[in-house]
């Protein structure tokens, strides 16, 4: 309409200018308020303008109508001659389908032309087959001058394959065709014609087989050098096996063919031809390329090694060939794999190769594991976990070779750890064979330099396997380093309980001050060694090892003291202790005396020699040894015959010295420090020493009241007399003090040779009947005073 023509956007825009334009004229023109002379001028012109844009409106909306119904009036006509046309052609389709089936109402002529179209076709094949020499040379030039081309060749080629054996079948069938429905000629000229031809076409055809081997042979060449391939040209490795893929189908396709037709006895079993597997055959050529590759490397290796004269061991060659491999099964992995489909398992395949050189040398190296350098051996313990953890980054971690070579890595470890126990062994013997050199340190001990000598080479040894190998096997090494000084610690505490009396006095104080540095230099080793070891029971049992080796050498120190008591006591033997008892020393002689006087001279050495605390112990080894010395050293005299002048004499000779030894080990043994200590109150300070003072001289009184027991048996004509004192021997020593007892009944002057016989009887009888509760004494002797008689005797023996 009109009003939608004036509305629509172009009219707006129209009378939008027309507004504006207005405005412009009367802002112009009446800028003046004043000057209104001109209105109705400007009137009549806006007026005249109104009336021309009208007449103009009118014509060109009259102008878009007019050509709106001319598109309506063709639209129209076009309709008809569409249908009209779509009328004629149905008709047309109509009389070319009556035309197509006409022919068959007439059998001559539907032969002829079926024959036409037949001649038709055999012409255009023979022409194809005729040029098919011509496409083959085509594409071999293509293929060698475009590598690239190769896949486009082989789909050209399995095309030109697939035509050609469709061929000779039609060939076969034809034959099979003539026979039945006979011809002119008879079967044998029949057979000899289709024979000419079939000869005649696979002779031409022939190149078309081989194109497809020269295909096959590039591809098969491909995968030869699949490493230098993958790294020039991988997009070329990766068309070689799409190749491969679409050839295994297509044979895959022509066996499954075959069989169909040997099922359905279209084909004879004469005729039958099953086509390779292709992944079979690429599987085959892959693991025999992959074995010459490693068997290459390592022969490589030995060959180097021989050309050169090296001085390389048959397990360095070894660790160095399969160094080669693991490196290039690394890069077989990165650059080769992703181009290999994933059902060859070219990974797989790759360490197969290798472990079957590798596994064989392995287990004759562990053979001849003997003959290995124990640098070797952890040479060989450390590659052994580089080829383990490859392996597993190459993502076999349950790979069975990995087992394997585990059992092989227990058992050269547990050589090496042999190995290192009796290197240590050897080497701590070396020290030992030594002259032994006694020093004194700054504070005066006697010392000598083997703790640092012997905690030196287990430090050497734990720093090599930290060095050589994992850090989980520095456990490992530690203990076998601790099962040394075990051993070592078994001798000396061997040597000191069966040797001991060989020993010099200052010797002995060097062991003690060794055994308790060896303590101090174990446990540094120790916090090392811990350092280095996760949480967990490996800690728990290592920590309680280096408790048990660091108690064990303070038993050992502990023991050379004891030890060290026994060799002073062995050097007073003949001075002193043999006197005691006889003649002099019932006449007088003060032996306890020259005891004391002897002992305080090593005191005065030995207080120097060694620490506070050891010095302490041995004067309280060396009380307890000289009391049961003193008493048991009667038993010597005791041979029957030996008697004193006066038991009681003798009795009160035993308790004088009783006082002067007593008093003198009270002396050194009991400190009375009363002097207050600074953040202790000093009333509860002198009460705690006065303990410990009264505590230490009932320790020792206790070790010298035998004497007074001993004293009261001597001068005793009966034990029933003294059974209170009697017993109380029996109670301390048990055998040894019944025997105690009857050397002093023996030793009786008083007493004669039946009453004697009477008496050791009586104190048999009441050893048999034990103490007063009925418990029975110890019937064990002490092996320290096992020298000192030939054991208890009885009256038949005395008599």
């Amino acid at each position: 309409s009109l009003y939608s023509s004036l509305v629509s956007p172009p009219m707006q825009s129209l009378t939008e200018q027309a507004l504006q334009k207005a405005r412009r004229t009367i802002a112009e023109n009446f800028a003046d308020p004043d000057a209104l002379d001109g209105l109705g001028v400007l009137s009549h012109q806006l007026e005249k303008q109104l009336i021309a844009a009208e007449s103009q409106l009118s014509n060109a909306v009259q102008s878009k109508l007019d050509s709106l119904k001319r598109a309506v009036d063709l639209m129209d006509e076009s309709t008809l001659k569409l249908t009209k046309l779509s009328t004629n052609i149905s008709r047309i389709d109509e009389k070319i389908a009556q035309t197509n089936t006409a022919i068959s109402n007439y059998d001559h002529l539907k032969k002829v032309d079926n024959a036409r179209e037949n001649l038709s076709k055999v012409i255009s094949q023979v022409e194809f087959f005729a040029r098919v020499p011509e496409r083959v040379e085509f594409l071999r030039e293509k293929m060698d001058s475009s590598p690239a081309s190769l896949k486009d060749v082989f789909l050209e080629a399995v095309k030109l394959e697939s035509l050609r054996v469709a061929l000779m079948k039609e060939i076969q069938v034809t034959r099979n065709r003539r026979i039945s429905i006979g011809t002119c000629l008879s079967e044998d000229a029949n057979d000899q014609l289709m024979g000419k031809i079939r000869s005649a076409v696979m002779n031409h055809l022939r190149i078309v087989p081989d194109l497809m081997d020269e295909v096959t042979n590039r591809v098969m060449g491909n995968i030869g050098r699949m490493f230098d391939l993958a790294a020039d040209n991988p997009q070329d490795l990766v068309m070689s096996f799409e190749i491969l893929e679409m050839q295994h189908e297509y044979n895959e396709r022509r066996n499954v063919a075959m069989r169909n037709a040997l099922k359905n006895k279209t084909l004879n079993s004469v005729q039958q031809h099953e086509y390779d597997n292709i992944h079979s055959v690429v599987e085959t050529k892959m693991r025999h390329m992959l074995d010459e590759k490693v068997e290459g490397d390592f022969e490589l290796v030995n060959l180097s090694n021989e050309l050169e004269d090296s001085k390389i061991t048959a397990l360095t060659s070894l660790i160095l060939a399969s160094n080669q491999v693991l490196q290039k099964i690394t890069v077989f992995k990165q650059d080769v794999v992703p181009c290999i489909p994933t059902h060859y398992e070219p990974l797989f395949v790759f360490l197969e190769s290798f472990e079957f050189v590798l596994l064989p040398r392995i287990d004759e190296c562990v053979q001849n594991v003997g003959d290995l350098k124990v640098s070797e051996i952890l040479d060989f313990i450390n590659w052994i976990e580089y080829h383990n953890d490859c392996v597993s980054r190459f993502g076999f971690p349950e790979r069975e070779c990995l087992a394997h070579l585990y059992n092989t890595k227990v058992e050269l470890m547990l050589e090496y750890k042999e190995r290192i126990k009796n290197q240590v062994i050897e080497w701590f013997d070396n020290i030992k064979k030594q002259p032994l050199e006694l020093n004194k340190n700054t504070n005066g001990l006697l010392v000598t330099p083997n703790p640092e000598d012997m905690f030196n080479i287990i430090h050497a040894q734990l720093e090599v396997a930290r060095e050589k190998l994992p850090l989980e096997y520095t456990k490992e090494v530690a203990i076998a380093c601790l099962q040394v000084l075990q051993s070592v610690q078994r001798d000396a505490y061997d040597n000191l309980s069966h040797h001991w009396q060989d020993m010099a006095v200052d010797t002995m104080c060097a062991l003690i001050n060794d055994n308790q540095r060896m303590r101090e230099k174990c446990d540094e080793f120790g916090e090392h060694v811990l350092r280095f070891v996760e949480e967990g029971a490996d800690k728990e049992m290592i920590a309680a090892i280096l408790v048990t080796v660091s108690e064990e050498y303070a038993r050992i120190a502990v023991k050379a003291v004891n030890s060290l008591a026994k060799c002073v006591l062995l050097e007073l033997d003949e001075s002193i202790f043999l006197k005691i008892y006889g003649p002099e020393w019932e006449s007088g002689e003060n032996l306890s005396n020259i005891l004391i006087v002897t002992l305080a001279d090593y005191f005065q050495d030995l207080s120097t020699w060694l620490p506070a605390d050891y010095f302490k112990v041995f004067v309280r080894e060396l009380m307890i040894f000289t009391a049961d010395k003193y008493l048991m050293y009667l038993r010597k005299k005791s041979n029957g015959t030996f008697t004193f002048t006066s038991e009681l004499n003798a009795a009160n000779r035993v308790l004088n010295d009783k006082l002067v030894i007593q008093e003198f080990f009270e002396t050194h043994m009991v400190v009375d420090d009363t002097q207050s200590v600074e953040g202790v109150e000093e009333e509860d300070f002198v009460r705690s020493n006065v303990v410990e003072v009264r505590e230490m001289r009932l320790f020792i009184e206790s070790h010298f009241e035998p004497m007074i027991h001993l004293a009261c048996v001597i001068s005793a004509r009966h034990p029933s007399g003294v059974g209170a004192d009697v017993r109380a021997l029996y109670q301390r020593w048990g055998i040894d003090g019944l025997r105690l007892v009857q050397a002093a009944l023996l030793a009786n002057p008083s007493v004669n040779k039946t009453e004697k016989a009477t008496n050791i009887d009586a104190a048999k009888k009441m050893f048999d009947g034990g103490d007063r509760n009925g418990a029975p004494f110890s019937n064990k002797p002490n092996e320290e005073f096992a020298s000192y008689d030939t054991g208890t005797l009885s009256a038949e023996a005395l008599a």
